[in-house]
């Protein structure tokens, strides 16, 4: 990946983070899980909000009081 390709991911997730009114902190943590998991393993260009995605979904069950469910996501 990309420093462009990550800022495209990163600015896509801020669009997201806005849309469903989450915490500035479970944007942090979806950006560090997305850090760390490229950090260990490389994927395709098609899966990148794939991974961003996911990455949000998990940050928001830690710090979310209601978090968005899987189908809001998709």
């Amino acid at each position: 990946m990309t420093s462009g390709e990550r800022e495209v991911l990163i600015n896509w997730l801020i669009i997201i983070q806005v849309e469903f009114n989450l915490l500035p902190e479970t944007l942090f943590i979806t950006v560090n899980i997305i850090d760390r998991y490229l950090s260990k393993k490389r994927i395709p260009l098609d899966q990148f909000q794939l991974l961003g995605i996911t990455a949000m979904f998990i940050a928001s069950k830690f710090q979310e009081i209601y978090p968005p469910i899987m189908t809001d996501f998709i």
